[in-house]
């Protein structure tokens, strides 16, 4: 082989790995990014969907910062967030520091696993159902039982109340033990060094007081992603199914977020320019979340 040819060869051998992603680059820019870059540009236009698109610059912006529902539904999300976060952060670790106790009885352990992490496989839709039938103000579950046990006048319209329905939805999904953030922090707390839950022992932190200055700080990556996660998929429109099913954004604006406010502007009013220019707003504001909560925390030997 000549030296030209062994050089082409040598080439050839060194871009074939790189080659082989180009199927996948493709289809992510394709998929990913063209749509991301289109839905920046067209949050300069007054553009309708299908009509002619006119250019009008920062207007879109501007109206936000000017909107009265989007202020609402901005507060709305930031009590979620803040509901949301407490519960990630208390709820699957106490039910993953349960299931880490019963290390000396591994039968029981992996029954308990599969229990809380099963409710995974029921699509979400169903579990807001169930929870639309409970809040149910005639034939509700929750008004069954006020009244069987003689509180009849605590009884409510749950989801027709204005100043119950957001707490309401709150509540959706109690008790709150997320299947991905349990096996998170339970596969941070088996990762640790059987060692160090020995010297906690021998030094007589046990219990909540071992959870609290210990165990936290050992996982704190897993905290931290859980956070960013958290933030991510409210901003982005996470409780877009269970309230777009309770109660629509209402009554009058009590429920609406920004993800269910975009969602209308795009398909109910077809304000597709504008419904760009909040998509991209919220994007900025879980970017900033995340940047602030990166920040927080600090970095962390256990990521």
């Amino acid at each position: 082989m000549t030296p030209k040819r062994r050089r082409t060869a040598n080439l050839i051998d060194r871009l074939f790995p790189y080659l082989l992603l180009v199927p996948a680059f493709t289809l992510v820019i394709t998929l990913n990014y063209i749509p991301i870059g289109e839905s920046v540009i067209r949050s300069l236009y007054d553009w309708r969907g299908g009509s002619q698109a006119t250019f009008i610059g920062l207007t879109n912006f501007k109206e936000i910062f000017r909107d009265m529902i989007f202020r609402v539904s901005m507060s709305n999300m930031f009590k979620l967030l803040v509901v949301q976060v407490a519960i990630v952060l208390t709820i699957p670790l106490l039910a993953a520091e349960y299931i880490f106790r019963l290390k000396h009885h591994p039968g029981l352990q992996n029954a308990f696993r599969i229990l809380f992490v099963l409710p995974m496989v029921v699509p979400r839709i169903v579990i807001v159902l169930i929870w639309q039938f409970i809040y149910d103000g005639d034939v509700g579950l929750l008004n069954g039982i006020l009244n069987s046990i003689g509180l009849s006048g605590l009884t409510r319209a749950w989801l027709d109340d204005p100043r119950l329905a957001l707490y309401a939805i709150m509540f959706v999904g109690f008790p709150w033990v997320s299947g991905v953030a349990t096996l998170l922090y339970l596969a941070g707390l088996e990762n640790v060094e059987s060692t160090i839950w020995d010297s906690c022992e021998m030094d007589g932190a046990r219990g909540l007081r071992r959870v609290l200055t210990v165990d936290i700080h050992l996982i704190l990556g897993q905290l931290r992603t859980m956070v960013i996660l958290t933030i991510i998929e409210i901003i982005g429109g996470y409780m877009f199914v269970d309230i777009l099913v309770l109660t629509g954004g209402g009554p009058g604006w009590a429920t609406m977020v920004p993800g269910l406010y975009l969602y209308e502007n795009a398909f109910g009013y077809s304000r597709m320019g504008y419904a760009c220019a909040l998509g991209l707003t919220l994007s900025l504001i879980a970017l900033l979340f995340t940047a602030l909560n990166m920040r927080l925390f600090g970095g962390s030997e256990n990521d």
